[in-house]
């Protein structure tokens, strides 16, 4: 059953060369002053699943493929029974707008369809009936659509199996599956023409994709014969027409016992290169050629992220890579910034970087990088500044690293454990006197002591009226759960006199699944302090709450602080976030824009401990203020270009 452990698959291909373009300013950005070839390439592809939904990579040379948006999704899945997002695959019509399918499920009698005008703000989502019409019919698989311009209309094709069809070849593949491609085919993608069987070479075959070549249409394709003898090797076949029929070409493309899926053809300069999936091996190859008659093995100048599964090569013009990889201002970033980052810090320091860490996925390490913006943050070096101990404090749950710049030297908070007791989480200041923080070397201040040793997280710090402030978590001795606390400090690794505590968790939305009042974060303006606080299990339920005092006040007076009766930032299904919380604040250059900089997934339910799900993403959005001087948060914005 290895097939149906790999991807499914297809190619986006037309009668007439596709122009596919994605909004997208970050990974891999080329400069502005950078000249690429006329002609660039895309890949869709998706990772694991399918379930986190739509990935893109470019290339210069159709031979190495960056990630785009550092790997994240561009659109998740929310229609099919197993709400996937399996071999997307994209065309452009006639009037610009892209059209894309895909696999929705593995045993769906669907497949997934959604529009858009510029691959980043897509219209709702829609299950096509496409075989609904035969009751029996296992699944649908690896769709295409293609513009067909002689007939003016599009083309759907993808690969079924239906019990008791095609007798000839029953037995022959892995769990009775006899798959042929079926098609559809439609001009408004609101009627469609009734489902034919589109090829039948008398063979288990999926993953069909089709290239136009010198006058004709190349079909490239997987036999899925498993026995008597296995092929699943890859198959060509010729037509004159984009309907057919299709004639398959004596040999296959590559060895019987090659175990190869998932073809994509795409043309590089006078070659035509053929990627594929070598799913049993867990990486791509590809062959190339100039004739169709003699094919050379590229598979060695290949380099492709990591985890792709079974994907689409696109042809690109080289203006429309420069204007979408490029960054364009302050404000330009795409949601989410940094996937798999959560507890997300940003400082914008005096030499007009971001600076940016977060707690990995791996609780094993802290990473600095830095970019002029904060759309430049995913291609940004990242350097590792400091690793865990293999024993003893500071040897497990590296947490919450925050970064901070105080009397001439950098510092970077964090939380940690020990390997003999892990859940024994305190608070530790590592420094480094080097203006680049990203240099220099990071000397470890020790562990940084409260009035009593317990549970402490997530220490931010501030500056006001002449004073430094420790903001934290921590477990009071004789409650459960977690309260925030402020402190002076009498130095940038250790606080002064008495600890007090601003608020513990009290109210409904502040106790689900934990109890919890953690990661303070502090914003001044209008004459107040805002400190946010996140609450609750760091689930879907997982949100912030917010204490405002006066700047004149006693901030160390829990009285001088007005508490939020309800979440000020919580979970959005209307735009497929969940959990938002545990935030920073920055701003623009100017100091004119505020910016709340959180993490959150994009999807509700969670397998097993949260904690130990990595899909915690870094995102930021604008805060708007109202008239009486409050920020207004909103609500977290979808998936895409800041809006």
């Amino acid at each position: 059953m290895n097939r149906y452990l790999a991807a499914l698959g297809k190619t986006v291909f037309s009668s007439f060369l596709l122009v596919v373009g994605f909004a997208q300013p970050l990974a891999a950005a080329a400069s502005s002053e950078e000249t690429l070839p006329e002609t660039c390439y895309l890949f869709s592809y998706f990772l694991d699943n399918g379930q986190d939904g739509l990935h893109l990579a470019w290339s210069r040379d159709g031979h190495e493929w960056e990630a785009l948006k550092a790997g994240a999704s561009f659109l998740q899945p929310t229609v099919g029974n197993e709400k996937l997002m399996r071999d997307p695959c994209i065309a452009r019509g006639p009037d610009g707008v892209f059209h894309m399918v895909w696999t929705d499920s593995w045993t769906d009698r669907t497949i997934g369809y959604a529009s858009s005008k510029n691959l980043i703000d897509w219209s709702e989502q829609r299950a096509l009936p496409v075989m609904e019409h035969e009751p029996t019919a296992r699944n649908c698989w690896a769709p295409e659509i293609i513009w067909d311009a002689k007939q003016a209309q599009f083309l759907i094709h993808w690969s079924t199996t239906i019990p008791g069809r095609f007798p000839a070849t029953a037995k022959t593949a892995e769990s009775d599956y006899n798959h042929r491609i079926y098609a559809t085919t439609t001009k408004d993608f609101v009627s469609f023409t009734p489902t034919t069987l589109f090829f039948d070479p008398g063979i288990n075959c999926i993953d069909a994709s089709i290239l136009p070549v010198d006058g004709k249409f190349a079909m490239f394709f997987k036999d899925e014969t498993k026995s008597p003898k296995a092929m699943k090797n890859l198959r060509l076949a010729f037509a004159d027409e984009l309907a057919g029929p299709y004639q398959v070409e004596p040999k296959p493309l590559n060895p019987p016992d090659s175990w190869t899926e998932g073809p994509t053809a795409l043309r590089v300069g006078d070659e035509t290169v053929v990627y594929f999936d070598c799913y049993t091996k867990h990486r791509y190859g590809a062959l190339a050629t100039r004739d169709f008659k003699s094919w050379q093995d590229v598979t060695a100048k290949l380099k492709f992220p990591k985890g792709i599964r079974h994907g689409t090569a696109f042809s690109v013009p080289r203006d429309i890579v420069q204007q979408l990889i490029t960054p364009v201002g302050p404000l330009s970033w795409i949601n989410p910034i940094l996937p798999q980052r959560a507890d997300p810090h940003v400082v914008l320091h005096s030499d007009s970087y971001y600076y940016f860490t977060a707690t990995v996925p791996e609780y094993d390490r802290i990473e600095v990088r830095r970019a002029r913006t904060l759309g430049g943050l995913p291609a940004a070096e990242t350097k590792v500044v400091w690793t865990k101990h293999a024993s003893g404090p500071m040897s497990h749950h590296i947490w919450a690293p925050e970064i901070h710049h105080i009397d001439g030297k950098w510092y970077i908070y964090f939380a940690a454990g020990r390997a003999e007791a892990i859940w024994d989480i305190r608070t530790y200041v590592l420094e480094n006197p080097s203006p680049n923080p990203l240099e220099g070397d990071w000397t470890e201040k020790g562990q940084l002591k409260m009035n009593w040793v317990s549970f402490t997280l997530d220490a931010t710090t501030f500056e006001h009226g002449g004073s430094r402030y420790l903001a934290w978590a921590q477990s009071a001795p004789d409650e459960k759960g977690t309260g925030i606390y402020l402190a002076k400090m009498d130095s940038p690794w250790s606080i002064t006199g008495n600890q007090v505590r601003l608020t513990k968790p009290e109210l409904p939305w502040e106790t689900i699944g934990h109890n919890v009042n953690e990661a303070p974060a502090v914003l001044k303006k209008n004459g107040r302090l805002f400190m946010t606080y996140s609450a609750s299990a760091t689930d879907a339920n997982y949100c912030l709450g917010m204490l405002v005092a006066k700047d004149s006040a006693d901030l160390l007076n829990p009285k001088s602080w007005d508490k939020s009766p309800s979440p000020v930032f919580k979970s959005d299904s209307r735009n497929r976030q969940y959990g938002p919380g545990h935030n920073a604040f920055t701003t623009t250059p100017d100091g004119k824009t505020d910016i709340l900089v959180y993490h959150s997934r994009g999807y509700e339910k969670i397998e097993g401990d949260p904690l130990g799900n990595p899909d915690r993403a870094t995102r930021a959005q604008i805060i708007r203020w109202k008239p009486n001087g409050m920020p207004d948060l909103g609500i977290p914005v979808a998936d895409g270009p800041l809006r």
